[in-house]
């Protein structure tokens, strides 16, 4: 079983070796049964993390996905966790694990195992524990095939579950803490404004989709987000 594991860079220099190191120590710790495949996408010309994520998408020839940001680290605890979750729950179109943001543990806390599809489109949506993030879920490629994040749009990663959230059909919980996020300014993740695309797809998801009542609390996270921003003067999370 082969894992991809994607990487979007972009301005990345002052913490890519922290970064790069970490993946190293998480590795040496896996199993050797599992084939790793790191795809490095340098956005030079600040096409935007979306296009990473898609050129990565593209690049990418494993069973699995997974997410690191150029400007984050792992734990030790990451690859063997991932390792693992993917063969306890092959069947899965997402597997979630815990994270640190800001040396804050964050923690799903729901009972692990296969998790009920309304309580993750709730979660996911609208509950601060779970979030939108990438990084903290492992995706089955299969799930993927045909699927892309908006380039242009603010908070891609808002932006793509707010589309994808209803057809998701199985979903893991594996509590294990895999990832630390670092909160930077001028970071990855620093974008330069959010667009209002993604409260037009909330909506849509909202008036549509299956899961609005979750989508729901999504929309009111993209205004917010948006509002956010501009009094910010346009930088992004």
């Amino acid at each position: 079983m082969k894992i991809s594991v994607i990487v979007p860079w972009h301005r990345a220099e002052r913490w890519w070796a922290a970064c790069e190191a970490s993946l190293a120590r998480s590795l040496a710790c896996a199993e050797t049964s599992h084939e790793w495949e790191m795809v490095v996408v340098r956005d030079e010309e600040g096409k935007g993390v979306a296009w990473a994520r898609n050129e990565g998408l593209r690049r990418a020839a494993g069973d699995w996905i997974a997410w690191v940001d150029a400007d984050d680290e792992v734990t030790e605890a990451w690859a063997p966790g991932i390792a693992r979750a993917v063969t306890e729950h092959p069947a899965a179109d997402v597997i979630v694990f815990d994270f640190v943001n800001d040396g804050v543990p964050v923690c799903w806390g729901r009972a692990p195992g296969d998790v009920p599809i309304k309580c993750f489109c709730r979660d996911l949506m609208g509950d601060g524990r779970l979030k939108s993030y990438l990084w903290n879920k492992i995706f089955r490629r299969d799930f993927l095939a045909d699927r892309h994040f908006v380039e242009k749009a603010g908070f891609e990663d808002y932006d793509f579950w707010t589309r994808q959230v209803a057809d998701v059909r199985a979903v893991a919980y594996v509590p294990f803490i895999g990832y630390r996020h670092i909160g930077r300014t001028d970071g990855l993740i620093a974008r330069s404004g959010a667009s209002p695309m993604w409260v037009r797809c909330a909506w849509e998801r909202f008036r549509h989709g299956p899961c609005r009542y979750a989508v729901c609390g999504g929309l009111l996270r993209a205004i917010y987000h948006y509002i956010r921003v501009r009094m910010q003067g346009g930088r992004g999370q």
